[in-house]
């Protein structure tokens, strides 16, 4: 099934992803775990950069070049701001 990567600012990795050993990989700095999945969520939906980043994290991981595609259009700003911090 071919999936929609549109309007990725209303929606979270959850809506893509519920392979438990990915959502570890992307969330490993929260220490994910299916307890946390809700707060994980939650904070996903509420900032902007973690969905962002947990998206990013996602196409990298999953090696899905649409999706990273469409999140390099959607959150370029976002990203570049995110990556800067690093790169100072």
């Amino acid at each position: 099934m071919e999936k929609k990567y549109e309007n990725l600012r209303q929606k979270t990795v959850f809506d893509f992803c519920d392979d438990p050993k990915i959502l570890q990989q992307v969330f490993w700095d929260y220490g994910y775990t299916p307890e946390k999945k809700a707060v994980l969520k939650k904070i996903c939906e509420e900032s902007i950069t973690d969905k962002a980043v947990s998206f990013e994290d996602l196409a990298d991981i999953t090696e899905n070049e649409d999706l990273r595609k469409a999140v390099e259009s959607e959150f370029k700003e976002i990203l570049k701001e995110y990556h800067s911090v690093f790169n100072e």
